[in-house]
This record gives structure tokens, sequence and C-alpha cells, in this order.
């Protein structure tokens, strides 16, 4: 296994490793003293990240995502309040 690169937000952080057959990605909390350290603690111990199932996640979002279209409220049915 070899460590390719990583990615931190504090100490969370994203390992980027090649096996010898494929790039995998785990995630995972380090100490943040020595970043190898944890760079290897996750690699061995983290959960498996998977970039492409985040995709949507990362995409920006449209103006109708940020301001949804919300029907007005009948002032006419009394059992809807």
């Amino acid at each position: 296994m070899k460590i390719i690169d990583s990615f931190w937000f504090g100490l969370v952080g994203i390992v980027k490793i090649h096996n010898g057959f494929e790039t995998k990605w785990y995630i995972g909390q380090g100490i943040g003293t020595d970043q190898k350290a944890d760079e290897l603690h996750i690699a061995q111990y983290g959960k498996p990240f998977r970039p492409k199932e985040m995709q949507w996640f990362f995409t920006p979002a449209t103006y109708l995502d940020a301001n949804p279209i919300v029907p007005e409220t009948p002032s006419d049915n009394k059992s809807y309040m």
C-alpha cells in the first residue's frame, strides 16, 4: 500500500492510497501531531470514502436548489391550520 495524498479538514482527513491494483480513499480522524502517522492510521483503519458517490454533493447548486418554490398557504382552508 502506498499513500499518494491526503486532504485535511482540521483533524479529519481523506487519504488517497494505491494498493498495487487500484486507487482507494479512506476518511477518518487523526490526532494532529504527526501527519504521516495520521495518514497511515486512516489508511489502515479509516472508513472507505468513494468520491464518485459524493459527486452530487459537490455539484454547484442551481437557483432553485437554493430558493425552492413553496406553495402558499390556502387562507380559506381552516383544516389546514
